[in-house]
């Protein structure tokens, strides 16, 4: 092979490292449920979600839109969504959000009385946002690169997911 077979294999990789280092990681840093009884016929009950945002350079997030699922049996029932505002995170800036999914459902009512008895349950938390380079702009729709990602949870008694960022992947 020659030098020139070399350089170009050897950018390749350069550029491929490159791109893939560049996009944003979304974690879950603390998720926990809260009820509220002021209905003493209906409690309502929102799960809340401390999201946590890393990129390497300036970016503008679309909305992002967030749902979560209840995973019994092998298959997923929805429980609640929610749309996060989209936001400017700056150049090497950590950016955190807080999500709250009103969470209904017979799905939810069977994880909550799952969660009641002392069982863990499995829940699924999908993200989709959009996502632009901070000098882009908002008009321009094929500079946007759309992003989705999923976390998989798992709940128990104590109301709490895990101590330890959970990363979308």
């Amino acid at each position: 092979m020659s030098i020139f077979g070399t350089v170009i294999i050897v950018l390749g990789f350069i550029a491929l490292y490159y791109v893939t280092s560049l996009q944003p990681q979304f974690h879950i840093q603390h998720l926990h449920i809260r009820e509220n009884f002021s209905s003493s016929s209906n409690p309502n009950t929102s799960i809340v979600m401390d999201l946590k945002f890393k990129k390497p350079i300036g970016i503008r997030f679309d909305d992002l839109k967030i749902t979560l699922y209840y995973a019994y049996n092998q298959s997923f029932s929805v429980i609640g969504y929610c749309i996060v505002p989209g936001f400017k995170q700056a150049y090497k800036i950590t950016a955190h959000r807080e999500a709250v999914v009103e969470a209904h459902g017979t799905a939810w009512q069977d994880a909550l009385r799952r969660i009641s008895q002392g069982s863990t349950v499995g829940l699924r938390a999908e993200l989709i946002t959009g996502y632009r380079g901070a000098g882009d702009s908002s008009m321009c729709i094929s500079c946007t690169t759309v992003m989705a990602g999923a976390a998989e949870l798992r709940l128990d008694s104590s109301g709490e997911v895990s101590r330890k960022p959970i990363r979308f992947r």
